[in-house]
């Protein structure tokens, strides 16, 4: 197979099978999906859509809107999951804990949540206003722009930069 296969969409649909897995047809032939990527997260989040089987890239679709509706929903869940990052827009209350690991309580686009993070290495900054935090379990968070934070959680994030 080529570094960049590009996969046919009208000859492949991408389904669950009765076991919950990833499965691609392409032209008749299954192939269990263990990872969908995208392959340019930020700029073209619809396009260039990587399907992987254990650590070998199986194809990459080019743009998602051309599938099968069924196709696309199945490749959106799971890229959701993927991508799953909280936006912060508030923290509600930081604290240090044993061996320089801190716990942070805060309010975000998808509710209340509370997480630890290992050290200040587990901060990001992207840019200058731009930070992602990533907790002990792999999870990401994301504070798309400090500047708009209200002035208590900037405080907390002050202390804690």
């Amino acid at each position: 197979m080529s570094a960049m296969e590009y996969l046919n969409p009208e000859k492949i649909m991408v389904r669950r099978n009765p076991q919950g897995r990833i499965v691609l047809t392409n032209e008749g032939q299954e192939t269990q999906i263990s990872r969908i990527v995208r392959s340019f997260p930020l700029t073209k989040s619809g396009s260039f859509i990587s399907l992987w089987n254990d650590g070998d890239e199986v194809g990459i679709i080019h743009h998602l809107r051309d599938l099968d509706k069924a196709s696309q929903s199945t490749i959106l869940e799971e890229l959701e999951k993927a991508y799953f990052m909280p936006k912060i827009k508030k923290i509600l209350r930081i604290k240090e804990l044993y061996g320089g690991m801190t716990w942070f309580a805060v309010d975000t686009d998808r509710g209340y949540r509370e997480f630890e993070i290992q050290s200040k290495t587990s901060m990001r900054q992207m840019g200058l206003t731009r930070v992602i935090f990533t907790d002990v379990d792999g999870n990401k968070y994301e504070i798309p722009d400090i500047t708009h934070l209200d002035a208590r959680s900037k405080s907390f994030y002050n202390w804690l930069a």
